[in-house]
């Protein structure tokens, strides 16, 4: 469970939220807060942030970047297409112990 506080929710944050939970659909904020805490590593190729929060219930990892929620990626195997989602799951795999990147499609991943 995250401690730092959240003065907002970016409208991208929001949105992405909406498009990318696969399980309860909930605020960022209530993922944020209820969440487990992740480390991506500095040289994964996600977008800067200060915290990665995994909330199992939405499947998804919310990033804050100072006191805003800034995006959202989606653990699901549809809303993992791109390296940066790929990233993503690994870490919260090695951390939580799931199993994301086993379900990977990668015919969903965008060619590079």
């Amino acid at each position: 469970m995250s401690i730092d506080p959240v003065e907002a929710i970016t409208s991208h944050c929001a949105g992405r939220m909406v498009d990318r939970t696969s399980g309860e659909l909930v605020s960022a904020a209530v993922a944020y807060e209820r969440g487990v805490t992740v480390d991506i590593p500095q040289r994964a190729p996600v977008p800067p942030h200060d915290e990665a929060v995994f909330d199992e219930w939405t499947d998804t990892v919310v990033f804050r970047r100072g006191r805003m929620l800034v995006t959202v990626y989606g653990l699901s195997p549809a809303h993992i297409t791109s390296i940066h989602g790929v990233a993503v799951a690994a870490a919260v795999d090695e951390q939580c112990e799931t199993e994301y990147c086993a379900e990977i499609d990668p015919r969903n991943l965008e060619l590079i």
